[in-house]
């Protein structure tokens, strides 16, 4: 028997149903082939692979863009343009920009940072891996065969036009 004024025990409060744990959409194409990704509990879209190339490794970033229905690979150059060189850094990068058939370098003024970047635009499905592989293959290209010449003029050790000039003269193509 309570006694009066005594308080009524609580109940508890009804639990909201749980909502659906994220699922990046790139995760499970990428395990499928072989990829090594880690991702972060506290940032569920945004996946890491390491991709190992001929020069180097980079750390490639897989970043889901829920609100524009997108992956970007995003990947920090591991050199920084040097101020006196931003200019001819900046004519080196678009013209590999022009020569690709997707993805860019992009170069931050304030510090010098040279990022690449490829989107992949989703549909209603998750990307299936021949498209995923694709880009890979392509960022996988870009970060390896521009990291010398991006060097040099990057530190002010060529401008772009003899930069260029060599690298034509070395691969025998542009």
């Amino acid at each position: 028997m309570s006694r009066p004024g005594s308080k009524k025990p609580k109940t508890p409060p009804q639990a909201a149903p749980a909502a659906p744990a994220y699922v990046h959409p790139a995760i499970a194409v990428l395990r499928e082939g072989g990829c090594h990704i880690t991702q972060s509990l506290d940032k569920p879209a945004i996946l890491q692979l390491n991709r190992s190339t001929e020069h180097g490794n980079f750390s490639l970033f897989c970043i889901h863009d829920s609100d524009h229905a997108h992956l970007e690979l995003y990947s920090i150059y591991p050199v920084k343009a040097l101020p006196p060189a931003f200019f001819e850094t900046l004519r080196l990068l678009n013209h590999i920009n022009g020569c690709m058939p997707g993805g860019g370098y992009r170069m931050d003024f304030e510090d010098g940072e040279i990022i690449f970047r490829h989107c992949i635009h989703l549909g209603d499905e998750p990307p299936g891996y021949a498209v995923l592989r694709q880009a890979l293959d392509l960022t996988h290209f870009a970060l390896d065969s521009f990291l010398s010449l991006i060097t040099e003029v990057a530190l002010g050790r060529q401008t772009c036009a003899a930069a260029l000039a060599h690298h034509d003269k070395k691969t025998g193509g542009n």
